[in-house]
């Protein structure tokens, strides 16, 4: 990796650290007032005090208003951040919050770059918004996203910050994650995602519909000629025949807006993490009708992971129990989410029982799962070709004009490829996907000096300016960008200086050498 680039995302960890007691205006709603919930089972004199306390060492006059969260969120007037004990680092640019999904890959490059305390304490403090904010990690720790979640990668993450703690510390750290994500997965997962015909899970909840918009789409979401991200998406509706079945369920004539259920698959993709684009049907406003390859292989590792940890916390019942739960959705996801067609696995949709025709590269996902089979792998490698590009690869040949469909590539989708690819040992693929990649990186480095969140994989660049449904300013920093690279570029330099083709996953302790063990497994009987 480029030096001056790995500089840049070293000292980027710091730049984007935050404190839970600094509070700035939130960009995405107002950006006037300041506002800290906190949860009653904290004391809001003491968390007072010590705001007080930081605002007076570091100079900051913002004027900060720290409340209780009410029991009922429909109570909240005005928005503002939900408190966190511990420091963690944001994305970056207007994202100024603990993210769901991002801090995974935060978390490998603090983990990397020597910052093993904050990765624990954003480990912590999402067991913390499980424990304090209904059963879920949120979609951020803003009071607007207590409706909703994000891909579930605490399992995962947990695991990358266990790695160097031993003894008391370690079993501590682990015994708390398992709690924590042992309830998520029941109380939120199974008990508000599920899908009973299937077996399986899908984002957002019909309950949603009644929220109506979310605030920070209708202050912040709007394209060059000022419309919201609502308002382009009813204009498509309305272009539609009066009789189609897209705008008669999401299209209002009598308000010239959207349904309730639009916003609850509006909700849904949002949590989903790829908001928007049309893998879940329609802008993702039927996102609620499928049943998406990445949760459900995110969901396969998370009860796989509770198996782990409960074993190493000898626990066998408690681990033969996750282990049978499993066991029980690879069966379902090999069911219903590959298609032979296609070769790849694909999203299904439960309502009309039919797979998706839409080709993403979510279908990575259940290789680095370990969910494939040899044949399965060998076939999503063979249709590589459909996505790559001389600059990386982007998540979809289809170009829709929605910021998370082709020809734009994101971090994390490389990162599930490239790591998808290396657990089953098609290593010259998944280095030259992951060098194009940071290759992209570097060179827009070089001439911009930042790092941005997305790329454009057609030409190369950072030019996102045809985005008509998402946001068309690429936002610099930034967390998962610098993680994935880290990632990629320690596996790089592990190939190249003759390591094993796993060298770069060694280092993840306990779960990883128990999931490659059952990958061998399905390799040699499949």
């Amino acid at each position: 990796m480029d030096h001056t680039l790995a500089t840049y995302i070293k000292k980027s960890w710091e730049i984007l650290r935050r404190s839970p007691l600094d509070i700035a205006p939130d960009p995405k709603v107002d950006g006037k007032r300041a506002f800290l919930y906190v949860p009653r089972s904290e004391d809001i004199d003491d968390i007072k005090r010590r705001v007080t306390a930081r605002k007076q060492a570091t100079g900051d006059k913002t004027p900060i208003d720290v409340r209780y969260l009410p029991d009922d969120a429909g109570d909240i007037k005005e928005h503002g951040i939900l408190y966190l004990p511990h420091d963690y680092v944001v994305p970056g640019g207007r994202f100024n919050e603990m993210y769901g999904w991002d801090s995974y890959w935060i978390a490998i490059g603090l983990m990397r770059d020597g910052h093993a305390a904050t990765a624990r304490g954003m480990v912590k403090n999402l067991c913390y918004e499980i424990e304090n904010y209904g059963g879920k990690i949120l979609n951020a720790n803003r009071t607007y996203y207590l409706s909703r979640s994000q891909p579930p990668l605490l399992g995962p993450m947990a695991m990358e910050a266990a790695t160097g703690l031993n003894g008391q510390d370690r079993r501590g750290f682990l015994t708390r994650a398992e709690a924590a994500l042992a309830v998520n997965y029941t109380t939120f997962w199974k008990a508000q995602r599920y899908t009973e015909k299937t077996g399986l899970f899908h984002y957002g909840n019909a309950d949603q519909a009644a929220l109506g918009p979310c605030p920070e789409v209708v202050f912040s979401e709007r394209n060059g000629e000022a419309q919201s991200h609502y308002e382009i998406i009813a204009a498509h509706l309305r272009a539609l025949p009066v009789d189609d079945p897209l705008r008669r369920r999401f299209y209002d004539d009598a308000s010239a807006g959207l349904t309730g259920d639009a916003f609850a698959g509006d909700r849904g993709v949002r949590e989903s993490g790829f908001d928007p684009s049309m893998h879940m049907g329609f802008y993702g406003l039927e996102t609620l009708d499928f049943n998406p390859v990445c949760l459900n292989s995110l969901l396969y590792m998370q009860a796989q992971i509770l198996a782990d940890i409960n074993t190493e916390l000898g626990r066998p019942a408690q681990a033969q129990d996750w282990r049978q739960e499993a066991e029980r959705l690879r069966g379902q996801i090999q069911r219903y989410l590959w298609n032979e067609t296609a070769g790849l696995f694909v999203n299904y949709n439960y309502v009309t029982e039919r797979p998706s025709d839409f080709p993403y590269l979510t279908s990575a996902y259940p290789l680095w799962a370990g969910i494939a089979t040899r044949a399965q792998a060998q076939s999503f490698r063979k249709n590589l070709n459909r996505f790559e590009t001389p600059y990386g690869i982007k998540s979809t040949d289809r170009v829709t004009g929605c910021q998370w469909d082709g020809p734009y590539m994101w971090a994390p989708l490389v990162y599930f490829v490239v790591a998808g690819l290396r657990q089953y040992g098609f290593a010259a693929d998944a280095a030259r996907i992951g060098r194009n990649y940071i290759d992209t990186v570097a060179r827009v480095f070089r001439e911009h000096g930042t790092v941005y969140e997305k790329f454009n994989a057609d030409q190369g660049n950072h030019n996102v300016k045809a985005i008509n449904a998402g946001y068309q300013d690429n936002v610099t920093g930034f967390g998962w960008t610098n993680g994935t690279v880290s990632r990629l570029a320690d596996w790089a330099q592990a190939s190249e200086s003759g390591h094993p083709w796993m060298a770069g996953l060694g280092k993840i302790k306990g779960w990883m050498s128990t999931k490659l063990t059952q990958i061998s497994y399905y390799l040699s009987n499949n």
